[in-house]
């Protein structure tokens, strides 16, 4: 078996190619990349969202939400700075992920809570040209004291991804290629 580190294939990905791809969300259809962005947005917005004890306010909810579209945006024009913004995943070139570090939550008893965020994307050439299929969207889990543990949730997360990957291949993953 082959190791490498994960950043070094991490410049293979379209997101920092220095140029435009099209940008799709799993599940998308038809719509343009600003909708496929929009809709990528709402994913990572439902992953932190999804602890019930998060409590949510328009102002943080629009940040959020801004800080997401940007890095999406970037990431459909090649501008992502591996490793910070953008990794490959388990040293191959076939999984990505987009990642943030500056996302702030609220929870009952804490304000300002920074979170780890990821969108796990693949960029399938031979069905939808030079692009970016994004397919799963979770906030990372870290298990303080536990390495062995946050890898292994992170595994899972990826293997979420791997198998929408495969299984979405038969029906271009729900979306129409741009001309």
């Amino acid at each position: 078996m082959e190791f490498m580190s994960v950043a070094d294939n991490s410049s293979r990905s379209n997101a920092c190619l220095d140029l435009p791809v099209d940008f799709y969300w799993y599940g998308g259809g038809s719509g343009t990349a600003q909708e496929h962005i929009s809709l990528a947005v709402n994913a990572l917005m439902a992953a932190i969202k999804a602890p019930v004890n998060r409590r949510w306010n328009l102002y943080l909810e629009k940040m959020n939400r801004a800080l997401f579209k940007k890095r999406l945006e970037r990431a459909a024009q090649g501008k992502l700075y591996p490793p910070e913004e953008l990794k490959s995943l388990r040293g191959k070139d076939v999984l990505f992920e987009i990642r943030w570090r500056d996302i702030q939550v609220n929870e009952v008893d804490r304000l300002g809570i920074p979170v780890e965020v990821r969108l796990i994307h693949a960029q399938p050439f031979d069905q939808l040209g030079l692009c970016i299929l994004g397919l799963h969207a979770h906030e990372k889990v870290i298990i303080e004291g536990d390495p062995a543990a946050t890898k292994a949730a992170q595994d899972a997360e990826i293997d979420i991804a791997e198998h929408l990957l495969i299984s979405g291949y038969p029906t271009h993953w729900g979306v129409e290629r741009r001309t």
